[in-house]
């Protein structure tokens, strides 16, 4: 059986849990609305949000966003990708026939996802 004190750290410890979770979860949605802006001035070719740090992937030099996109979506008759701000932005006739979804190729600057 437990004592008073040993009931007082459960229920204390039970309340901390769940403070946690509530703020896990209030920091996910904060992560998860971002409008992500890539860390261009790091040396490193994959980048982070500035923001709130989340990793981006490598980045791009002919992506708006400047960072490398490997799947093309349709929307609206359009077909296109989502930015890293989650905007959409649809793609050339150029992009769209150069675009093979099981190479991993990026749609702006054609290098691979996995790199060395």
């Amino acid at each position: 059986m437990l004592t008073t004190l040993q009931k007082q750290q459960k229920r204390e410890i039970q309340e901390a849990f769940k403070q946690m979770l509530s703020a896990k979860q209030h920091y996910n949605r904060l992560v998860s609305e971002c409008n992500h802006i890539a860390n261009l001035t790091s040396p490193d070719e994959d980048t982070e949000c500035i923001i709130c740090n989340t990793y981006l992937g490598w980045k791009c030099p002919n992506s708006p966003d400047h960072v490398c996109h490997y799947d093309m979506v349709k929307m609206d008759n359009h077909e296109g990708v989502f930015l890293i701000d989650h905007t959409f932005h649809p793609l050339t006739d150029l992009q769209i026939s150069e675009y093979n979804d099981y190479d991993e190729i990026c749609v702006f600057c054609n290098n691979p996802n996995e790199r060395k």
